[in-house]
């Protein structure tokens, strides 16, 4: 039998001592093969609920060998069904959090390009304990994606007054080196008028387009993405 045809009728009958088991009799290489066939083949064939629960036991386990299978998020996200309430993410923000808090924002930082809107990012982010704006950004600002920006852009807003915080986030997007970066720095640094910061700016931002970026999402990547804005 496949490695898959091992394991895949243990998680549908959810008797993880058994997985656990299986595991630690697996050879170094069919365990390293185990990762990407849970990511890959067996947690996207789950239910909302089942996956969580999935999820957790494989991250309790083991959570360095199989905290990237959060991506295999992708498929609830794609057929509507996610869900963040549910009592295993409780289970898996506890072990995380007395385990390997740094794992737990790693975890993040990998599901939030997946997610599509703001309401699941902060769905996701309250689920998961990130109540705290600080720790927010610490997930946000390690993402390159429009809408990770963006909600990074309205946190740093809330914040305007700490300028140093402000600050040091428009030097770190610039250090990620990539074009969206470079744009995003350059509205910061437009926005909050940070202008104590000699790097490249690729953007040049018009003082008029600052409320259109502030206006929507929609508006907001569109600059971001290097387009100009239609007034």
């Amino acid at each position: 039998m496949s490695i898959k045809e091992n394991i895949l009728p243990l998680v549908e009958q959810h008797d993880w001592d058994a997985l656990q088991k299986l595991f630690s009799r697996m050879t170094n290489m069919e365990f390293r093969k185990t990762e990407g066939i849970m990511r890959n083949d067996i947690l996207p064939g789950l239910a909302n609920d089942d996956f969580w629960e999935a999820l957790f036991h494989l991250v309790a386990y083991r959570h360095q060998a199989f905290i990237t299978c959060i991506l295999a998020v992708k498929h609830l996200v794609d057929d509507g069904t996610l869900s963040f309430d549910n009592r295993w993410i409780e289970e898996l923000v506890m072990f995380l959090k007395q385990k390997s808090p740094g794992a737990l924002q790693k975890l993040m930082t990998m599901a939030i390009p997946i997610l599509e809107t703001e309401s699941q990012i902060d769905k996701m982010f309250c689920a998961f304990g990130f109540e705290n704006e600080r720790n927010r950004i610490a997930a946000l600002i390690n993402v390159t994606t429009p809408l990770a920006y963006y909600m990074l852009f309205k946190i740093l807003k809330h914040l305007a007054d700490n300028r140093e915080l402000v600050r040091k986030c428009c030097v770190f997007i610039l250090k990620k080196n990539d074009e969206l970066s470079y744009n995003m720095a350059s509205i910061v640094r437009e926005y909050f008028d940070i202008t104590d910061i000699r790097s490249r700016f690729s953007l040049a931002v018009a003082p008029y387009e600052l409320s259109f970026i502030d206006s929507s999402y929609d508006n907001f990547k569109y600059v971001v993405t290097g387009k100009r804005p239609k007034i």
